[in-house]
């Protein structure tokens, strides 16, 4: 029986989240029952890690077109909120995901295993590929509702509500402006699902499929 590949899309400018892929697939080739039924590969768009993944002997696909050392700078300074900007125009945004459109095509994978590369869930929704997220903690909603870390201190319970409310709504404005709206506008072009939220984005649900979904309850 052939066996079934899986594709790790990691953002190889990120030394945690590359290293946390690598562990996962090695522990997949390392696993007697798993290392017989997948093939592993990779895929990124530019990044200084790369040189990680071809070091433990994986396959990487180096798409096009590349994220030139200044549009990574860029990136980061978004993600830490130093600049207030777009991470990436419709445009780049577009470009990105028609190549990994076409090479996906080729090989066909059973599933696309990511933490944070921001195009790849709407190449896999156009394709309707298997997306599994790897993302810590301190991503998840429960963390960002409770202040993200930066009200612990605060103890009055009605002021550090009020504070964690402000917390999560900041967070929400910058990353839907940063990120989420490129997506979205990548999402619309492609005529699939659009997201609410970031949260809506790692749990792959869109409002429209969430209202409907209550709407069966």
């Amino acid at each position: 029986m052939s066996k079934k590949l899986l594709l790790f899309a990691p953002v190889t400018f990120d030394l945690a989240e590359t290293t946390r892929m690598l562990e996962i697939a090695k522990g997949i080739i390392r696993h007697p029952a798993a290392s017989k039924a997948f093939d592993i590969q990779f895929i990124s768009n530019g990044g200084d890690l790369e040189h990680l993944i071809e070091a433990e002997g994986f396959a990487l696909q180096r798409l096009k077109p590349r994220l030139t050392p200044e549009k990574i700078e860029f990136i980061g300074k978004v993600d830490k909120g130093e600049t207030f900007a777009p991470a990436f125009s419709q445009k780049e945004m577009i470009a990105l995901i028609d190549n990994e459109v076409s090479y996906l095509k080729q090989i066909k994978p059973s599933a696309v295993i990511t933490g944070s590369y921001m195009t790849i869930p709407i190449t896999c929704q156009i394709l309707k590929i298997p997306l599994v997220w790897v993302i810590q903690s301190t991503w998840l909603e429960d963390f960002f509702a409770r202040g993200a870390g930066m009200t612990d201190e605060t103890k009055f319970p009605l002021l550090k509500t009020v504070a964690d409310w402000f917390i999560l709504l900041f967070i929400n404005f910058w990353i839907r402006y940063g990120f989420l709206n490129p997506v979205n506008k990548a999402a619309q072009h492609y005529g699939v699902k659009q997201y609410r939220s970031i949260f809506d984005y790692w749990r792959g649900t869109s409002h429209l499929w969430q209202n409907r979904l209550n709407s069966q309850e």
